[in-house]
């Protein structure tokens, strides 16, 4: 899987460095709350942050590179436990621009977080894992200026299960040229 995410990776670079004199290049900074779904509902809401690199690739299209950090708690966990889940995601995508509003497909890997810690009194013993897994997004928003607000649905895959959510999100850019 990471080695099929490469090849993406370098294909993508070296199709858009040919066509990198048209279009919109950008890169945005963002702060996310996210609403679990489905079997990961077992969770409080998550927060985040995020930053997006876009490059553009003709009139109203930018491939796009997105990574981040959100962070969920487990809702009603057993006594004495504290339950966190934390993921980031490596996404490829394309958003495709119509005036202020966008639709943004995303695909690839994300880096999933466990970790439970059991308060034992005076001691506490703590239980980390983690694992990987194939990662989808689905985007539409508006941005206006250097503002952009959008809704998002985002689910993982990671050892054999689904971690997802939708995601409200807010960015500003930084560089816009």
């Amino acid at each position: 899987m990471n080695k099929l995410l490469l090849l993406l990776l370098i294909s993508s670079s070296l199709s858009i460095s040919a066509k990198a004199q048209r279009g919109t290049y950008d890169f945005l900074l963002g702060v996310e709350a996210a609403f679990p779904t489905g079997d990961f509902n077992s969770y409080k809401t998550g927060v985040g942050g995020w930053v997006q690199g876009l490059l553009g690739v003709g009139e109203s299209g930018q491939v796009s590179f997105t990574t981040g950090y959100n962070t969920f708690t487990f809702k009603t966990p057993p006594a004495n436990e504290k339950i966190k889940t934390s993921i980031i995601p490596l996404l490829i995508g394309y958003k495709y621009n119509w005036s202020v509003f966008y639709a943004h497909p995303q695909a690839g890997l994300g880096l999933y977080r466990f970790k439970t810690k059991v308060d034992n009194g005076g001691t506490s013993t703590t239980t980390k894992s983690s694992d990987s897994g194939f990662t989808l997004g689905l985007g539409a928003g508006v941005k206006v200026s250097r503002l952009d607000l959008g809704l998002r649905y985002q689910a993982g895959f990671p050892g054999g299960g689904t971690i997802s959510y939708f995601g409200i999100n807010a960015g500003y850019s930084l560089v816009k040229r």
